[in-house]
């Protein structure tokens, strides 16, 4: 910009006005970035901004979901292998002293029941997978179910409340022993070790 200066009365040239009108008049209109764009509508943006804050969702609002699937997924999971755990509690009593009496055997088949549902919560708060659901495995059923045939045949001639108490006193704590020996296994990975076990 040049100053210049002019005595006083004497007026601008005609050229200098219309510079000065046109400067003030650009001055007065709104700035290009200021102007709503022609293609914004207001239902457009209404749409954006809702799918914005749809996608960035609060803490308290990620926990909520993530609780919800934890419980459908838990809900599922006991559905869904309920039966198989009547099935297995079956084949651990599947000898008929257990059948004698309906009463007892109901409770062996809610003790079943109980032993996997604890299972299940020690491996999901336990493991090192946020996404691991626990089951009891099938895998060790056959050497269950031989010792409550080895214990039935062994103390024939017993009363049957001794029998039940050892049958399920023993299968308690080798199963205890099973699992803590696994739990130093995975510690200490060990698990390569298995390899060298010969094979039948």
């Amino acid at each position: 910009k040049m100053a210049v200066d002019l005595p006083l009365g004497c007026d601008l040239p005609i050229s200098s006005r219309l510079l000065t009108r046109k400067s003030s008049s650009l001055q007065a209109s709104p700035r290009l970035s200021e102007r709503p764009s022609p293609l914004a509508t207001p239902l457009l943006e209404d749409g954006l901004k809702k799918q914005a804050e749809s996608a960035v969702k609060s803490p308290s609002e990620k926990q909520i979901v993530e609780i919800v699937k934890a419980v459908l997924y838990g809900l599922i999971n006991a559905v869904v292998v309920a039966p198989v755990e009547i099935s297995f509690a079956s084949i651990i009593f599947r000898n008929a002293f257990f059948h004698k009496n309906p009463a007892v055997y109901s409770q062996l088949v809610k003790l079943v029941l109980f032993s996997s549902a604890v299972h299940q919560t020690v491996f999901s708060l336990s493991s090192t997978l946020p996404f691991a659901i626990g089951q009891v495995q099938d895998a060790g059923l056959i050497f269950l179910s031989t010792m409550c045939e080895t214990i039935v045949s062994s103390m024939h001639g017993a009363p049957d409340e001794e029998v039940y108490a050892t049958t399920l006193v023993l299968l308690s704590v080798c199963t205890a022993v099973l699992g803590v020996a696994l739990i130093i296994t995975g510690k200490l990975k060990l698990a390569g070790l298995v390899q060298y076990l010969p094979l039948p």
